[in-house]
């Protein structure tokens, strides 16, 4: 019985000590933050180029799954202000979360696996988060501005067809069709 109970408490008091170690540790690299430290930028843009965009799974805890794409030069040497990361949304704007979408490498595009729209490879129409390259080197991913999505819907074509002239109540600004070839 003694045993026991003794075993009890060095449990109760192992038990203890970590969670007090996990509350008083303060570090920006957990899954628990708002600004996430993904981690050496000259070796994540190597694993990138191999294996493609890193997809992190629901960081917050809110289902906010993101990947992560680098699109400059494998293995350079990083610079603080690198622009070649981009962090964005892995699933299209109201899309459910079952909806991950997919890299296809040979296509340089993801493809949502629901309803097969495509999105280039900087994720432009998703939601998208500021993303740097630190003093450090490392790559980091502010969670906390998430940047609405951009439509990626492309203009149509100039055409040579004569345009009507505006209404008189319309604004000075005139559309004047392109000079005869």
């Amino acid at each position: 019985m003694l045993l026991a109970t003794g075993a009890v408490i060095v449990g109760a008091l192992i038990f203890a000590a970590v969670v007090n170690l996990v509350s008083t540790r303060k570090s920006t690299n957990t899954a628990g933050t708002d600004l996430y430290i993904v981690g050496d930028a000259r070796s994540l843009s190597g694993t990138v180029a191999r294996t493609g965009p890193l997809l992190f799974q629901d960081l917050l805890g809110n289902s906010r799954d993101i990947y992560v794409q680098h699109l400059g030069p494998a293995g350079g040497e990083p610079e603080a202000g690198d622009d070649d990361w981009h962090t964005f949304e892995a699933h299209a704007p109201g899309a459910p979360r079952r909806c991950v979408l997919r890299w296809e490498p040979a296509a340089h595009q993801f493809i949502d696996p629901c309803d097969r729209r495509t999105y280039p490879a900087d994720g432009a129409g998703l939601t998208t988060f500021p993303t740097s390259v630190d003093p450090d080197g490392q790559v980091v991913v502010d969670l906390r501005q998430p940047q609405p999505p951009v439509s990626t819907i492309a203009a149509a074509p100039a055409t040579t067809a004569a345009v009507p002239a505006p209404a008189p109540s319309a604004p000075e600004t005139t559309v004047s069709p392109p000079p005869p070839s």
